[in-house]
C-alpha cells in the first residue's frame, strides 16, 4: 500500500469523488450528489470518507453516511457504508480491505458506534471475511403489480410534499413495532433530499415513495391493523406504475401481512460492524428507505 495516499475526504477534496465516478462507472455523476450526501457543514452530520490517490489521480474511495439510531429507545450514533468505488485499473482486495480499515477506524474515533452495509456481491465476501462485518439477515423484497395506466396522475385527495425542509418527518414504524432501527429526523431526510422522494399524507397514513425510474415504497408510518389494505389500493389510484417494490426485514407486521399475499423474494442482504461494542445490535431492522440507494 506503500504506492498510494490515503486522505479523509473533507470540502476541498470531495471533487475526487465525481472524477471517480466517471471512471468507474464511464458515466457522468449527478451534479452535487456527493456534496448533499457527505458535506458536514450544511447538516452537521459526521460523515466519513477515505479516498486512495495514486500519482495524484483519486484511485479509490470508502465512505459511510452516519446517521442517528434507536437502540433499545435509546438516541445512538450510527452509519451506512457507502459509494465503495476502485478505479478498473487498481482494483484489489487488498486496497478495498485498507480504504475499509482506515474508514472504519476513523468512524470509531468519531464517535460511530457501529456500521451497518448492503452490500452487492463485489463486495460482501471481503467485507465478511477481511473487514469483519457480521451477516444480521437477508431483507424480504416485494414486487406487488398493479392495473395499468398514467404513471404522475395524482389522486387529488392526497397531500403531496417534496422533501426539502428539514420539519418535514415521518416515523419509523418498526421501532414504534419495539424494534432498533433508523430514526428518521430531519438530518436523514436532507441526506436523503437529492433523490426525487416525496411524502404523501392522507386520514389514515403517512408513506414514502421514490419514483425516480420505477415506483418504491420506503416506509409506512401511523398505520393500523385496516391500513395496508388501504395503502396499496392508495398507490395503484395514485401512481398507475404497472408494479410497486418494497424491501423489509422479516419478523415486522407489515411483512407478516405481504407474505401471506405476495411471494417474498431476496432483498438486500444486511451486514454490521460493532465499533464500540457498546450495544447489542441483534433487534434491528429495515426498511427500504434505510438503503443509500432510496
Amino acid at each position: 500500500m506503500s504506492n498510494y495516499n490515503f486522505i479523509q475526504l473533507n470540502n476541498e477534496n470531495i471533487g475526487h469523488l465525481y472524477t471517480l465516478y466517471e471512471l468507474v462507472y464511464q458515466k457522468k455523476c449527478a451534479d452535487n450528489l456527493f456534496d448533499y450526501k457527505y458535506e458536514t457543514q450544511n447538516y452537521k452530520r459526521k460523515s466519513i470518507g477515505i479516498i486512495a490517490m495514486h500519482n495524484n489521480q483519486p484511485v479509490g474511495f470508502y465512505g459511510i453516511v452516519s446517521m442517528m439510531f434507536s437502540i433499545n429507545r435509546e438516541a445512538v450514533q450510527g452509519g451506512q457504508v457507502c459509494d465503495n468505488m476502485i478505479h478498473p485499473e487498481y482494483r484489489s482486495a487488498k486496497l478495498f480491505v485498507e480504504l475499509g480499515k482506515q474508514s472504519l477506524a476513523l468512524a470509531n474515533t468519531n464517535g460511530i458506534h457501529f456500521v451497518i452495509g448492503f452490500p452487492n456481491q463485489n463486495s460482501y465476501l471481503a467485507s465478511v471475511k477481511l473487514l469483519g462485518f457480521e451477516y444480521l439477515e437477508m431483507m424480504n423484497r416485494y414486487e406487488i403489480h398493479f392495473s395499468k395506466s398514467l404513471f404522475k396522475r395524482l389522486n387529488n385527495k392526497l397531500k403531496l410534499i417534496r422533501f426539502k425542509k428539514s420539519y418535514h418527518t415521518i416515523e419509523n414504524s418498526l421501532i414504534n413495532e419495539g424494534f432498533d432501527g433508523v430514526i428518521y429526523g430531519s438530518n436523514f431526510i436532507n441526506y436523503k433530499s437529492f433523490h426525487n422522494n416525496k411524502l404523501i399524507q392522507s386520514n389514515q397514513f403517512t408513506f414514502w415513495v421514490n419514483y425516480t425510474n420505477q415506483l418504491w415504497l420506503g416506509a409506512i408510518s401511523k398505520h393500523n391493523d385496516n391500513t395496508y389494505d388501504n395503502l396499496i389500493e392508495t398507490l395503484e389510484k395514485t401512481f398507475k406504475k404497472p408494479s410497486l417494490t418494497y424491501i423489509v426485514s422479516g419478523g415486522t407486521k407489515i411483512n407478516e401481512y405481504l407474505e401471506k399475499k405476495y411471494q417474498a423474494q431476496k432483498g438486500f442482504p444486511v451486514l454490521v460492524k460493532n465499533l464500540s461494542n457498546k450495544y447489542s445490535l441483534t433487534n434491528l431492522k429495515f426498511q427500504f428507505c434505510d438503503n443509500d440507494i432510496f
